[in-house]
This record gives C-alpha cells, structure tokens and sequence, in this order.
C-alpha cells in the first residue's frame, strides 16, 4: 500500500527511536489529514442515439469502473452530466427532451437526467473497486441521430 509522503514521514518519526534526554522536554501535536483517492474509466464521453423513422426513442449506453480509496462507511457518488456547452445544442436535430437512465450494477440507481443538469447514478459506502453499466434512453424525439457528451465524475463528500 502506498501511503501519502506526510503520512510515511509521521510513521518514520514516530518508528525511530529518541535518546531520553536529561533536562527539560516537550510534545509536539502533529495532523495528519488522509483525503480520499479516486479512479474512474468510462466506455464512451458521448451517447450516440439513433432514434429510426417510425420512432421517437432510441438508447445508449456506457460502462464504467470506478475505483476509491476511502475509509468504510463515507458515501461515493458516480455522477453523470450532459455536457451540452451554454447556448448550444446537441449534434443532431433540436433537442428538449430528458435523458432517462437505469443502472445495472451494485449501488446503480434509475432517474431522469434534464438536459445539461447532473444527477447521481450510482452511490456506495466506503471504498473499493465498482464496476457497471448505465442504460440512457432519449424519449420524446423526432428521428435522426443525436450525440450529447457526458461528463462523469466520482464524488466523495
């Protein structure tokens, strides 16, 4: 296990041994702040639906592993966002519709992500390794292909 440098110089302080010395002596309180470390590896940056005449829905979908170093019961998210810049509007044709989305995996969960808004897909206790997949569905569109990029993040509050 690797640990952060302020940590291994806090254990070979503490390890080496100090000479009783004669003489007045004084304590030094020392912190040490451990913070959480994450990972996070995705199939694809853009869904790319597909919605076929005759139809007004199509799906997408991208895997993830997502690694944390954390201690046991501090709550991870997996986050999604849209990532459609300010003022613009997906490749495709006009696009104002939510994108829904359901979790298959360990700690996934289903909900509505609106257009350009983050949302929670996934939420586990303490550290380790996830891995799954997020199943996003585009209702509500008239055919033709539609690319929206989406931006994922592990959030450790």
């Amino acid at each position: 296990m690797r640990l952060p440098t302020a940590l291994s110089v806090a254990f070979l302080c503490a390890a080496t041994a100090v000479p009783q010395a004669s003489g007045p002596t004084a304590s030094i309180a020392a912190t040490v702040a451990v913070s959480p470390r994450t990972s996070l590896s995705v199939s694809a940056p853009v869904l790319r639906f597909l919605v076929p005449e005759g139809s007004n829905e199509a799906t997408a979908s991208i895997d993830f592993r997502a690694g944390v170093r954390a201690m046991p019961g501090v709550d991870v998210q997996l986050i999604a966002e849209p990532a459609v810049p300010s003022g613009a509007a997906p490749r495709g044709p006009a696009l104002d519709a939510a994108l829904f989305f359901e979790g298959q995996g360990e700690g996934m969960v289903a909900g509505v992500l609106p257009t350009g808004a983050p949302g929670v897909v996934a939420r586990w206790s303490g550290g380790g390794q996830r891995s799954g997949r997020i199943v996003f569905t585009l209702q509500g569109v008239a055919p033709g292909t539609y690319s929206i990029p989406v931006r994922f993040l592990v959030n450790v509050p």
